[in-house]
């Protein structure tokens, strides 16, 4: 049985593909910094998330150093 050749793939790619499956949960947050999200309209809890999963990103590659 012929081996398949595995193709590396950059991170950025393959996170565009990636959709985590999302957790309901019950924040409390400063009025202001909800304030600030909700500004640019829509999907402002969409924004939080992306603001938290850079700053956890950024925190595991601190780590990994």
């Amino acid at each position: 049985m012929k081996e398949a050749r595995r193709r590396y793939v950059p991170l950025a790619e393959a996170l565009e593909f990636y959709k985590p499956r999302k957790t309901p949960v019950t924040m409390r947050l400063d009025a202001d910094v909800v304030a600030w999200f909700k500004k640019d309209g829509r999907r402002y809890q969409t924004r939080i998330n992306l603001a938290l999963r850079r700053v956890m990103e950024r925190e595991m590659r601190a780590a990994e150093e």
